[in-house]
């Protein structure tokens, strides 16, 4: 897999950043620490994978969460299948809230071959890489500290890691798990043998189930002796019932023949009772008849009585009449010389209207009271006529005022109106200095179009140019790998032993022309895109003038049509005012004192006219008020002297009340005579109903007696059935012991057999148990095995890689590279003598672990079915000094046929300044905290933003 093209967009540091990468090529990256070295290549990780599995928060992803801004990484690769983008994007509401999603696009269509964030991830996965994220992560990215593994970790520790790398530790995973699922199932089939023994013990299930059986046989006989026990007492208990229930009956007979006696004698004794009371009230009315004819005389002089209260009555009601009538006479003499002053002291509170209203001294003339209100009264009317006049002279003068101000804000705002469109074509004729935009824009707009032809077909070439190169490196391969008399892969003749050589160089040259002429078409396309930058920047200034000269066009117009008009306006004003000045009689616009002076006047009339009202009002209340004084005193003199007795009145009533209360009584007792002939009758009546009851008391004690009840019988055969009931409870109480009894038996015997039966179950359980564990035992066994036999097969394959590299890396010093079954490596030298790596020293050890760690991509990248396209080893020289540096990228120089793209990311000067470099690409940070990348180098393909 090949990289094609990069373009971020606001992720982490990097805000907008364009790669079009070399086909082939050693690119350094260099940048201070922080500046985004590392990021510019996780961008690619973070496009083709899920964050989650690449280690990466999605939440330190976007630099500004919540302000709608969006990261967007955009990734196309060259597989030996098709071409492929990959787009996946990141956004944040302002709630807080992730909106990823993911595109995948294959060659030129603008639809997406797949869409959504899991299912590109998983296309990218088995179709595009073959491999997973891990295996990924291990072919393209190799740091510093991911060297250490394969000569600082101990055995366990790097068998480990070589399992995850190489995508084996889901085998351990799963050997884990089977491990825990094997010692559950032991650990159940020791508890269910366990408990089997424990309920099992020295029990003897037949001589328990022999005793149960023969519980269960006595309850059974027990039960049918006392069930016929209790139908015989059953038999006995009904003949004594119905003896005692015969009894019963008679017995009831006789206490309802002895309880009607018993009434019959109560009603009796009642009847003699109403006799007696009848007699008793008979004689309380005839002392009442006695007390009427006591009290009769008194009550014969209440006419006389009533009479004379009569009489004081209305010799009370003159009296009051007299109180009143003075005091009505004493209030309406004040009220009269309230209002009197009151008048007065409205005068007073009037003088300053002395000035203003004509004959204000015939106020001091008219007699105090009435005279004078009426006067007030008058003169005030005439206020109102006069408030109206001064209003009016008001709302002139302030109509004038008004006029003037605005007339004088008219004129200023018309000059400053005037001043602003000279300062605007001021500005005009300064932005017009170099003549009219519009042409040059044209221009610059024709120019833009045409170097951006220019690049596509720059572009256009440029890949032809890499199909060119590619079909070269594939005849390279086929040529190189050809047997003796196997036709030519070009024209099909057989070839000798010496038109390999041959046939080799001249595709090798093919090759490396391919790659100069590609470098003079990125020189020449950096040269037309450079032109078009600064063609654009033309452009933008150009149309920017034009558009400030269209502007100032507008505004200078719009000011001067704003400046007629305020003149136009300021003129009509001006005419209002004179109009206005000559209808008022002024000849300029009055001071504020002459309006300060209107404004008092036409509060004082005002106020004057406001209390006419109420001079009139009072004219009227002291009028009113003189007449009532003369009618309350000739009222009074008419009704004379008062010459009313309380004492005597008082005695009088208290004489009346008691008469009254005589008559009351004596009506009451006619009322209570009226009762006498009822009463006599209701004596008669209850004398004849006792003689009834004496006879019914007689025949009812004959029919009682004729019954000749027997109590002692009863209590006697009541005392039978009650033996016979005992006999019967305790029979039916041993019935349901025996019931109970037999029930345990029947318990007893289904518990031993349900016991059996569940031991039976936990004997198969355990069986079941038993046979899993060996199942267990020997699956995890077939794990084991497995590892084994692929770690076998994997070490070999592993050496053959790092052997080849670590050749070239150490100039031919040592030859082999070998790793044992725990994946610690070995080197051997000409003489194939052993040399363990953790002999070396640091710098040594470095570089044999790069080139484990480079065959160990190329492994998993065979294994995915791809040949590695790139790589990216970050901060990997740090611990080598400059021979052994220059040594390895001497060494990585001509491996471009295993890695064509190699992206070594260094501090290191000399490793950065290398002349086996083809480009250095510079991450720099910006004041504002954003990163660029700027290249130095042959090659164009790169745009920063």
């Amino acid at each position: 897999m090949i990289l094609q093209r990069l373009k971020i967009e606001n992720y982490k540091r990097l805000h907008d950043v364009e790669i079009v990468f070399p086909s082939i090529g050693i690119i350094g990256v260099a940048g201070q620490n922080g500046a985004g070295k590392s990021t510019l290549f996780e961008a690619i990780l973070w496009a083709l994978f899920p964050p989650r599995s690449i280690g990466v928060d999605q939440r330190d992803v976007t630099p500004r969460r919540g302000d709608g801004s969006e990261t967007k990484v955009e990734l196309t690769v060259e597989t030996a299948d098709a071409t492929y983008t990959v787009v996946r994007s990141l956004r944040f509401t302002k709630g807080g809230a992730a909106r990823p999603d993911a595109r995948l696009y294959k060659g030129e269509e603008t639809e997406p071959l797949v869409s959504g964030t899991d299912a590109v991830s998983e296309f990218v996965r088995t179709t595009i890489l073959r491999m997973s994220p891990v295996s990924f992560t291990t072919t393209f990215f190799t740091k510093q500290k991911e060297l250490a593994f394969f000569g600082a970790m101990g055995d366990t520790e790097r068998r480990k890691e070589m399992q995850r790398l190489l995508d084996l530790d889901a085998i351990e995973h799963a050997q884990a798990e089977l491990r825990t699922s094997r010692k559950q199932r032991r650990d159940l089939l020791d508890a269910k043998e366990g408990l089997y023994a424990e309920r099992v013990g020295v029990r003897d299930f037949d001589a328990d189930m022999g005793d149960a059986r023969a519980r269960e046989s006595a309850a059974t006989i027990q039960l049918a002796a006392l069930e016929q026990a209790l139908a015989e007492l059953q038999a006995q208990h009904e003949t004594a019932a119905d003896t005692r229930d015969t009894l019963r009956a008679i017995q009831a007979d006789y206490a309802r023949l002895d309880g009607e006696r018993r009434a019959a004698e109560l009603r009796r004794d009642a009847a003699h009772a109403a006799v007696a009371s009848a007699e008793g009230r008979l004689a309380v009315l005839a002392e009442r008849e006695q007390r009427a004819a006591e009290i009769a005389p008194e009550i014969a002089l209440l006419s006389d009585y009533e009479r004379q209260l009569r009489d004081a009555d209305a010799t009370r009601a003159h009296a009051e009449r007299v109180r009143e009538q003075a005091q009505t006479a004493g209030a309406a003499t004040q009220t009269h010389r309230r209002l009197i002053a009151d008048a007065d002291a409205l005068v007073h509170d009037l003088d300053p209207l002395r000035d203003l209203l004509f004959g204000w001294e015939e106020i001091a003339d008219a007699a105090p009271g009435e005279a004078r209100a009426r006067v007030l009264a008058g003169l005030l009317t005439g206020a109102a006529p006069l408030a109206l006049e001064r209003a009016k002279d008001r709302e002139t003068v302030l109509a004038i005022q008004k006029l003037a101000e605005q007339a004088a804000q008219l004129a200023a705002d018309a000059t400053a109106r005037e001043n602003g469109t000279a300062q605007i074509e001021a500005r005009l004729a300064l932005a017009s200095a170099g003549g009219d935009p519009a042409p040059l824009v044209e221009e610059l707009e024709k120019r833009e179009r045409y170097l951006g032809t220019e690049i596509a077909a720059q572009d256009a070439a440029l890949k032809a140019l890499r199909v060119e190169r590619k079909t070269f490196t594939t005849l390279y391969e086929q040529w190189k790998s050809a047997d003796h008399d196997t036709p030519c892969p070009t024209c099909g003749r057989p070839f000798s032993e010496d038109d390999a050589p041959g046939m080799l160089e001249t595709i090798k040259a093919a090759v490396l022309g391919c790659d100069a002429r590609g470098r003079e078409m990125a020189a020449a396309i950096e040269a037309i895109r450079t032109e078009s930058r600064q063609v654009s920047g033309e452009l933008n200034e150009a149309r920017e003038r034009f558009k400030t000269t269209q502007q100032l066009v507008a505004h200078r117009n719009a000011s001067a049509q704003e400046a007629t008009r305020m003149h136009a306006r300021a003129a009509e004003i001006q005419t209002a005012l004179d109009q206005a000045l000559a209808a008022a009689g002024y000849r300029r616009p009055p001071k504020p004192e002459v309006l300060r002076e209107i404004e008092h006047e036409l509060d004082l009339l005002q106020r004057a006219a406001n209390t006419a009202t109420q001079a009139n009002r009072l004219a009227q209340s002291l009028i009113a008020t003189a007449h009532a004084v003369a009618e309350a005193q000739t009222t009074l003199a008419a009704l004379g002297t008062a010459t009313y007795d309380e004492a005597a009145h008082r005695s009088l009533r208290a004489t009346y009340t008691q008469v009254v209360a005589l008559r009351g009584e004596a009506e009451a007792i006619s009322r209570e005579l009226a009762a006498r002939p009822a009463e006599l009758e209701r004596r008669d009546r209850a004398t004849g109903d006792a003689a009834t009851y004496d006879a019914a008391i007689g025949t009812l004690a004959a029919e009682r007696d004729a019954l000749a009840f027997n109590p002692e019988a009863l209590v006697q055969i009541a005392a039978e059935v009650s033996a016979i009931e005992a006999q019967y409870n305790e029979a039916n109480a041993a019935l349901t012991e025996a019931r109970i009894a037999l029930v345990r038996a029947e318990n007893i015997v289904a518990a031993i057999e349900r016991e059996q039966h569940e031991l039976a179950l936990l004997r198969a359980e355990a069986e079941t148990a038993r046979a899993e564990v060996n199942r267990y035992d020997r699956m995890d066994k077939g794990f084991t095995d497995f590892s084994q036999d692929l770690a076998s097969r994997i070490q070999p394959r592993l050496s053959e890689y790092a052997s080849d590299l670590v050749e070239r890396m150490t100039n031919g010093r040592y030859v082999r590279f070998s790793f044992d079954e725990n994946y610690a490596p070995a080197l051997y030298d000409d003489d194939l003598q052993k040399f363990p790596l953790e002999k070396f020293s640091g710098g040594e050890r470095d570089v044999a672990a790069l080139a484990a760690r480079i065959a160990l991509s190329q492994l998993l990248a065979a294994r995915g079915g791809h040949t590695i396209g790139f790589m990216v080893l970050d901060e990997v020289f740090g611990s080598l000094d400059g021979e052994r540096r220059t040594l390895v990228l001497d060494a990585l120089a001509t491996m471009r046929d295993l890695i064509p793209q190699l992206f070594i990311i260094s501090h290191v000067d000399d490793v950065r300044n290398s002349p086996v470099m083809d480009e250095v690409w510079t991450v720099a940070t910006n004041p504002n905290g954003t990163s660029d990348v700027l290249r130095r180098g042959a090659s164009d393909l790169l745009l920063t933003a």
